[in-house]
């Protein structure tokens, strides 16, 4: 016979007189009577006023804290405040479900928040009282309500979306105030303060976060790093099982974790730099560890912590050893392999192991290849493939875009909230990995794509994985707009009921935080970095375009020219006409996104998706400018889409317009607004750069119509008039406009090559209208040739310490510009727009020549030599940087001099059309002009450079420099050949000797000969310096009269035998000696140039993917 179970009376509700210890034996485990409870507006009222009523009795008793009065008070306090905490989860659970009663409303448990703030701060009292007034049982009761009410807290902030936002400031005081207070009272055995570490996390997740709050927070990382210093110095392996600094060490990684999200770099560590050599020993020492959660808090301190230690080093601040990461990197590798996000506990705010990997290798890209020794891409790419097939989520997403009859119908996106998201945050890490790793060697990229099964057949998850993400992404903004235009709709017949609201409402939401998925994020920097490869772009990404998407749409057009409605499903696009949609749903749709976060989440998290949609937009305008190059497969497909470049310049506009009201703020908020809008201008720039490339010139002017000159010029001024010289920018913004400076001299370059038009005019439209529009006290120059000037001395941008012009005299300064890329780009960028424009000019007059000042600055590079002392002192990647630098300068100015000098009819050698050649004959002259053939190795060229020797001013002779023959004399007068002939010598047989800036000797300096086959375009360099000599020297020929120093400088010229000259001993690309061409050492080549102006347009560096130089751009191009 069973016994009979006991039951307790059930609680009468309507009595007035409701025990809150009775109710709170209740509740624990009743789930009927949670919800009678909340649907009882009149009772949960009363909870709350009876919980807020205790609580200001306790704080404002005149008795001592530790008084036996208030011990009575505290224990009401401790029973109500449970009851409040066990309704308040459940009211969280409820709203997951959506099944919160109808009666119920949040405004009930709304002033819970400052009766809790209340209770917080009489805590810290009792904190800092002495320890003789409050014994143990009366501390273990205050610590205990403490957390139950900080959880209140946090829970209130998620139903209200307004709860400690008011009092996210007095709720890190009151944090930091407890680790202060008891910071030496810490013991393993004293759970209050693991309790509250675990809290901070959630706290940093949910407030919103100030200029002040960061500070707050930083102190509180100083606090614990420097209690985890301390304690842990006296033994590490003792140290490793200690319950608190375990909590410690996993509190500091989230804290460094948050602020890594937040792009904010905590500062005031300077009491914790002394500690690290203790810190680093521990944390090696728990990486070792078998707990998985340990394991992974250790691996993103050591992470963190190296990451600052390097920040400050870097900056002058900190001296001594620096720890690297070399530690890490094989357990993390170990992790990543063997492990899965899954298996770790998951922790905010904490990276993975193949996160940790990723931002190691986007700083050291060196590691990447230890990391391919370990195959642990090939790992990666069998999770990714497991992942992808088994995920719920992309197949929800698929149902669903059936379900939306090709995106025209609205869906229901509320089963994502049963979703569990850990798969979707690991396939993330994956494609962020495989992003890295690819971007920038092209072994990477092939070894990736290569993956497969077994041997003989590669896998297609790549492909399909990245055109379905994109595809999911492009359905999420069609979805988005659909719901906004339902519930804006004007129609009466078509206006939302009130029952119907919720339901769009919660839609709303969910699409918004799906839009802020790092998944996209990262698989859109996976897509750029395989875009950077020529062959990719003609293999791998058509076979992606190949595919069909589920939801497809013919776009009409409304009033607004930038939001079209999607009613048709009659067109279903590829990837590339994805991405196209992607990029103009977002702009239009940003700042929808941005009031509806505002109207329904924390305000911490509308910033977040603000930032999250920037970041995609920069990204996808970064694809897009490797998709619009010369060799691209999909370049027309997206020139010729008419709406493209209006989409363009609108984006363009908006970004201008908003970068200039950020820079009107001073908090963390505006700076960082501003480097999205730059980091946006400066891809749209890059864009425009690559779709001038080899262009014809009607669509040059077509884009033009779009993107004004001017704008390319206000560009240019970058950092050479005074509104930029007064403007105080940080250091990110700065390196984001210098980059843009050079793209825009790039967009120049590109618009005059192979253009008469553009480059007959872009003088006279730089003077006769820009600069006529700018106010005289900008500072702007007067002139064409001061702009150029200007723009080459000045390297205040570059470098804010840099001295002032006379540097430039100094050749250690100017040679170390040379390691400097970006100012080696900018200098290539200047030559070449002079250089198209000589070459493309039908007549020249002598406005259109470079004036004095302009030569001697490139005399002055072509004079310019590595001495061999100082080379000594480099290490080799800085030797032949340098050498690679000062190469391309060289050869630019080299193109200039062979086009200012080139004439058909006054230079060259005629071709007999009857005279048939031998192999290795070369013909030394003009390519159809006469004149006789020289061996280039006979002609030694000494012009006298004294000053009588030298021109005049160049105003008074440029009036007669009309024609080649004049201009070549000139240039000789001025010390050209002179400096060809030594630029020769350095080249082949190697020139000992340096020479000083003005051309004389330096005593007791030599100069180093340079090595052909380690420099960039030396090859190059070498057979065009020859040709430009032999058109100095053809002046002579040609000239007849010649003075006595000119003539004595002469060795007697063979003449032409048999039509053609032998071929000079000159090694072309190292034949028989196991080199190859310049080509194989650079991804560049010559254009040759037709029958009138047949020299080559020279623009083997034009064709230039977007490096991963150019991504740490909007923002750095990585989180």
């Amino acid at each position: 016979m069973s016994t009979p179970q006991t039951t307790s009376m059930p609680i009468d509700l309507a009595s007035k007189d409701v025990s809150a210890m009775d109710l709170r034996s209740s509740l624990i485990g009743n789930r009927d009577l949670k919800f009678r409870v909340l649907s009882d507006t009149r009772l949960t009222s009363q909870l709350v006023d009876t919980f807020r009523e205790s609580v200001h009795s306790l704080t404002t008793s005149t008795r001592a804290i530790g008084g036996e009065g208030n011990f009575e008070i505290l224990q009401q306090v401790e029973e109500n405040v449970v009851v409040i905490q066990i309704l308040v989860s459940f009211i969280s659970e409820l709203k997951q479900l959506q099944m919160l009663p109808l009666e119920f409303s949040p405004d009930v448990v709304k002033p819970l928040s400052s009766s809790l703030m209340e209770f917080l701060n009489f805590h810290i009292k009792a904190l800092a009282s002495s320890n003789n007034m409050i014994n143990d049982a009366h501390m273990k009761t205050i610590e205990t309500c403490a957390i139950s009410s900080l959880e209140i807290l946090m829970i209130l902030a998620n139903l209200t979306g307004a709860g400690p936002h008011e009092y996210s400031q007095p709720l890190w005081r009151y944090i930091l105030s407890s680790a202060l207070t008891a910071m030496d009272s810490w013991t393993d055995t004293s759970s209050y303060f693991d309790s509250i570490l675990q809290l901070v996390p959630s706290c940093l997740a949910t407030f919103t976060i100030s200029s002040t709050d960061f500070h707050l927070v930083a102190v509180l990382l100083n606090t614990l790093l420097v209690r985890l210093g301390k304690q842990c110095s006296v033994d590490s392996e003792k140290a490793r099982d200690s319950t608190s600094l375990s909590s410690i060490t996993t509190c500091a990684a989230q804290i460094f974790g948050f602020f890594e999200s937040k792009s904010f770099s905590p500062g005031g560590l300077d009491m914790v730099f002394p500690l690290l050599p203790n810190i680093f020993k521990f944390l090696s020492v728990c990486i070792k560890s078998s707990d998985h959660a340990s394991v992974l808090a250790s691996l993103n301190l050591y992470f963190f912590l190296v990451k600052a230690q390097e920040a400050h080093q870097s900056s002058g601040e900190l001296h001594g050893r620096v720890e690297s990461f070399e530690l890490i990197v094989p357990k993390a590798t170990e992790m990543s392999i063997h492990e899965s996000v899954s298996s770790n506990i998951k922790r905010l705010y904490l990276l993975s192991p193949t996160r940790i990997l990723s931002n190691i290798c986007l700083q050291y890209p060196r590691v990447t290849d230890d990391i391919r020794k370990t195959s642990l891409d090939i790992e990666i790419m069998k999770k990714l493939e497991a992942n992808y097939v088994s995920n719920q989520t992309f197949k929800l997403f698929s149902s669903l875009k059936k379900k939306s009859n090709g995106g025209t119908k609205i869906v229901d996106f509320s089963p994502f909230l049963e979703l569990d998201s850990t798969n979707v945050q690991e396939i993330s890490d994956f494609l962020l990995f495989l992003s890295v790793f690819t971007s920038e060697k092209e072994e990477h990229r092939e070894r990736v794509l290569s993956y497969g099964n077994d041997e003989k057949q590669k896998s297609q998850i790549l492909p399909k994985l990245l055109f379905e993400t994109v595809d999911n992404f492009r359905f999420l903004l069609l979805q988005f707009h659909l719901v906004h235009s339902v519930m804006n709709s004007q129609d009466s017949n078509n206006c939302i009921q009130g029952p119907d609201l919720p339901f769009f409402g919660n839609n709303m939401g969910i699409i918004t935080r799906l839009l802020a998925s790092s998944c996209f994020t990262n698989n859109f920097y996976l897509i750029r970095s395989l875009s950077r490869s020529v062959s990719l772009l003609r293999t791998f990404f058509v076979e992606c375009n190949a595919l069909i998407s589920l939801i497809g749409s013919k776009p009409q057009r409304n009033s607004d020219p930038f939001i079209d409605r999607f009613d048709t499903p009659h067109h279903s696009g590829g990837l590339i006409s994805n991405i196209l949609f992607s990029l103009r749903d977002t702009e239009a749709g940003g700042d929808l996104m941005e009031s509806y976060s505002r109207m329904s989440s924390p305000v911490s998290f509308m910033r977040s998706c603000r930032k999250i949609q920037m970041l995609n937009k920069s990204i996808v305008l970064g694809i897009i400018a490797n998709f619009v190059l010369d060799f691209s497969s999909f370049r027309y497909d997206i020139v010729n889409d008419q709406e493209f470049i209006e989409h363009l310049e609108y984006i363009y506009t908006r970004a201008t317009s908003h970068s200039v009201e950020s820079s009107s703020g001073d908090d963390l908020e505006g700076e960082e607004n501003i480097l999205q809008m730059e980091t946006i201008q400066l891809n749209v720039l890059q864009i425009i750069k690559n779709y001038m490339y080899n262009e014809n010139q009607e669509n040059k002017i077509e884009m033009l119509s779009y993107f004004k000159l001017s704008t390319i010029f206000d560009k240019t001024l970058i950092g050479v008039t005074n509104e930029w010289k007064n403007k105080k920018i940080s250091a990110e913004v700065r390196q984001l406009l210098l980059k843009q400076k050079i793209v825009a001299f790039d967009i120049l370059r590109n618009l005059t090559a192979g253009s008469p038009h553009f480059s007959e005019h872009l003088t006279e439209v730089f003077e006769r209208d820009y600069l006529t529009s700018i106010p005289s006290s900008s500072g702007a120059p007067r002139d064409w040739t001061e702009y150029l000037i200007r723009n080459i001395v000045n390297y205040d941008l570059f470098d804010p310490n840099a001295g002032d012009g006379d540097d430039f005299k100094n050749d250690e300064v100017l040679l170390s510009r040379m390691n400097d890329g970006d100012y080696v780009s900018l200098l290539l960028a200047v030559n070449y727009i002079e250089d198209h424009r000589f070459t493309n000019m039908e007549s020249f007059v002598g406005y259109d020549l470079p004036r004095d000042e302009l030569l001697h600055i490139w005399l002055r590079f072509l004079k310019l030599y590595v001495n061999t002392d100082a080379e000594g002192d480099l290490d080799l990647n800085t030797r032949v940087a340098i050498s690679n630098g000062l190469n391309s300068i060289k050869l630019s100015i080299v193109w200039i001099i062979i086009n200012l000098t080139w004439k058909d009819d006054m230079v060259g050698y005629q071709y007999p059309s009857e005279t048939s050649y031998r192999l290795y004959d070369t013909v030394q002259g003009g390519r159809h002009g006469g004149g006789a053939a020289a061996p280039i190795d006979t002609i030694e060229i000494d012009v006298d450079d004294t000053e009588e020797g030298k021109p005049k001013d160049s105003n008074s002779n440029q009036h007669v420099m009309s024609s080649p023959l004049q201009r070549a004399r000139y240039l000789r007068r001025f010390g050209f050949a002179k400096a060809l002939e030594m630029l020769n010598d350095s080249l082949t047989r190697g020139t000992k000797k340096a020479k000083d800036a003005n051309g004389g000797n330096s005593a007791g300096r030599s100069v180093s000969p340079g090595q052909r086959f380690d420099d960039f375009v030396s090859n190059d360099l070498l057979e065009k310096v020859k040709t430009a000599q032999f058109q100095l020297q053809s002046v002579k020929v040609n000239n007849g009269t010649k003075s006595a120093s000119e003539k004595s400088s002469y060795k007697s010229l063979p003449a032409a035998t048999s039509g053609h000259t032998h071929r000079p001993d000159v090694n072309r690309g190292g034949e028989g000696f196991g080199y190859g061409s310049d080509e194989e050492y650079a991804d560049a080549y010559e254009h040759s140039r037709g029958s009138d102006h047949d020299v080559s347009d020279n623009q083997s560096d034009e064709v230039r993917m977007e490096s991963a130089a150019e991504d740490s751009e909007d923002e750095p191009w990585i989180r």
